[in-house]
């Protein structure tokens, strides 16, 4: 079994968002990577004659993908720009997270940017964070 670790990871992003698309323009300077953060509902299907709780399983939820990126408020990346634009617009993107070493193997999803965050500490460099909410169902590699 392979073992993978995070340094080398991509985020790539497009806003056409169409069948057979692949996002290409990679997201700059990330240098941490959450999610997204798929889950179930779980739907209490408990009556007053039930002998215990009784759930069943709902919707898929695809969650919310969290990055940290180094920001360069003063002439920001090319990528940086398309996501506080994304945030600004609203409009959807394509989302392709790709791992190192594994032949192209990615997971893919449609999102829109959610919260864009800067953060500007006193002895450390200028971060944004930003949060990008999952639209539809997550591809994950078969």
């Amino acid at each position: 079994m392979a073992k993978y670790i995070g340094f080398g990871t991509l985020l790539k992003a497009t806003t056409t968002v169409a069948a057979g698309t692949t996002p290409t323009e990679a997201i700059a300077q990330i240098e941490s990577m959450d999610g997204p953060d798929a889950s179930r509902a779980e739907i209490d299907v408990t009556t007053l004659d039930s002998t215990a709780k009784e759930y069943r399983v709902g919707p898929r939820e695809g969650g919310t993908m969290t990055l940290g990126v180094t920001w360069d408020p003063v002439t920001p990346t090319t990528s940086h720009q398309w996501l506080k634009n994304r945030y600004d617009d609203g409009q959807q993107g394509l989302f392709r997270i790709e791992w190192p070493g594994s032949s192209g193997t990615a997971i893919t999803f449609r999102g829109y940017v959610s919260s864009f965050s800067p953060s500007f500490p006193m002895e450390d460099k200028i971060v944004a964070n930003v949060n990008v909410k999952v639209t539809d169902a997550i591809t994950w590699p078969t």
